[in-house]
C-alpha cells in the first residue's frame, strides 16, 4: 500500500483465506462456495456493520461491476473449447451451489443477459449492464424487461464475495490478467476497483479474527476502521467511482 494494491490485495485475502481454515472452521478445508453464504449472513446479522454495509455496497466503483460483468457475460451460456471452464461457469457453479441462496442475484443477472444479449456485448452495452448491477448491488429494486428485482443484503454480500473477490483472487493466483499497474492504461478507475477489492478482503480477515480472538480485534473495531478506509476511498476517487 498504496503503490501496489494489487499485491495488497493479494496478501490480504491469503492472510483471510488461512486464519480463516486454521481458526475458524478447521479441521475442514477452505472452499469457498460453501463459505461464502455463511460469512455473508454472520457479516450481515451483525448490527454494528449495517452502517459499514451501506457505506461498502453504495461506494462499488463502476470499474468493479463492469469486472463482474465480463467475467460472466463474455461467455454467457457459451462452453469453451477445451477442458477449462470459463470464469462464467466457474462462478455460475459458486452461486447456484445448493449450500448458499443467490436465486435474486442469478435471476437478475438472466434477466439482465437477456437485455443487452451476452454474450454478444458492445463496449456500451456493457457498460450500461454494469450501471445496472451496481444500482442493484446498492440496495435499490431496478426493473429488467419488465421484471422488478431488488437484492437481499445477504445475498449481495455473499455476490461480491463469490463473484468479484474470489474472481479476481484467480485471475491474480493463475496469472490470466496483466499486473494492472505495469501498464500506461492504468488510470484511476484501475486503482478504484482493486483499492475497494482490497477494502473487503481486508474487512473479511478481521472479521475472522475477530470471530476466533474477540479481544483483539472486536466488532466496533472492525466496524470504525472500515468506515474510516471507506470514507479516504470516497472521497479521494469521488467521480471516478462513476466512471
Amino acid at each position: 500500500m498504496p503503490e501496489k494494491l494489487d499485491l495488497s490485495f493479494d496478501a490480504v485475502w491469503k492472510a483471510f483465506e488461512s486464519f480463516y481454515a486454521r481458526h475458524v472452521i478447521a479441521p475442514r478445508d477452505f472452499k469457498l462456495h460453501q463459505e461464502a453464504p455463511e460469512i455473508a449472513k454472520q457479516i450481515d446479522s451483525e448490527t454494528k456493520l449495517q452502517p459499514v454495509l451501506a457505506q461498502l455496497l453504495e461506494f462499488i466503483p463502476i470499474q468493479s461491476c463492469k469486472y463482474i460483468v465480463q467475467r460472466i457475460m463474455l461467455h454467457w451460456e457459451v462452453e469453451k473449447v477445451g477442458s477449462n471452464k470459463t470464469d462464467y461457469k466457474l462462478i455460475w457453479s459458486r452461486l447456484t451451489n445448493p449450500i448458499g441462496n443467490h436465486d435474486d442475484v442469478t435471476n437478475l443477472l438472466h434477466l439482465i443477459a437477456k437485455k443487452y444479449g451476452a454474450p454478444s456485448l458492445t463496449p456500451d452495452s456493457s457498460r450500461k449492464a454494469a450501471m445496472l448491477l451496481r444500482l442493484a448491488l446498492g440496495g435499490l429494486e431496478v426493473e429488467v424487461q419488465g421484471t422488478r428485482t431488488s437484492i437481499p443484503q445477504k445475498q449481495r454480500v455473499s455476490f461480491l464475495i463469490n463473484a468479484l473477490l474470489y474472481t479476481f483472487r484467480n485471475d491474480r493466483f493463475h496469472g490470466n490478467m496483466q499486473p494492472p499497474f505495469k501498464s500506461s492504461l492504468g488510470t484511476l478507475q484501475t486503482y478504484a476497483h482493486t483499492h475497494y477489492c482490497f477494502l473487503w478482503a481486508h474487512l473479511l480477515f478481521l472479521f475472522a479474527v475477530s470471530k476466533r480472538l474477540p479481544n483483539s480485534v472486536s466488532i466496533q473495531d472492525l466496524a470504525n476502521n472500515t468506515i474510516a478506509n471507506i470514507e479516504t476511498f470516497s472521497e479521494f476517487y469521488g467521480k471516478h467511482l462513476l466512471k
